[in-house]
């Protein structure tokens, strides 16, 4: 089921964009899974290329009837990485999950290996809100 946005990332504080944040890699993990196009993308700034990647790769998933047979993100804590609220990082932790992709003759193919993950997320609070401006591996 699509995850609904949470109220709690409606302000500009520290704990909604850390709210933002879990929903955004909760949103993608819709997106890759369900698949479904042009969910991922608007929540990115225009010049954010991991959002443009993830929208691909949804898109794709799309297109070609396949999916992710379950989520690939499981998230275990977001914090937010500074005071400043207007373009604040939030550090993100979690574990890739090994999860195979559904072709659509329901045949199984490989995934990547499970591993844990830590990413910073920069966010920007812009009049529609929270947006993700960046995604780096740290």
């Amino acid at each position: 089921m699509k995850p609904d946005f949470p109220a709690a990332a409606k302000s500009q504080t520290a704990r909604s964009a850390e709210a933002f944040v879990r929903y955004f890699f909760d949103l993608a993990n819709y997106a890759y899974a369900q698949p479904q196009a042009g969910v991922i993308g608007s929540l990115g700034t225009l010049d954010c290329k991991p959002c443009q990647y993830y929208e691909k790769e949804a898109s794709e998933l799309a297109r070609d009837g396949r999916r992710y047979q379950s989520a690939v993100l499981s998230i275990k804590s977001a914090s937010t990485s500074t005071t400043n609220l207007d373009r604040p990082w939030v550090t993100l932790s979690g574990r890739q999950n090994e999860v195979p992709i559904v072709e659509p003759n329901g045949q199984l193919t490989s995934a990547s290996p499970a591993s844990p993950v830590t990413f910073r997320v920069l966010l920007k609070w812009t009049d529609a809100g929270w947006r993700v401006q960046n995604v780096v591996d740290v």
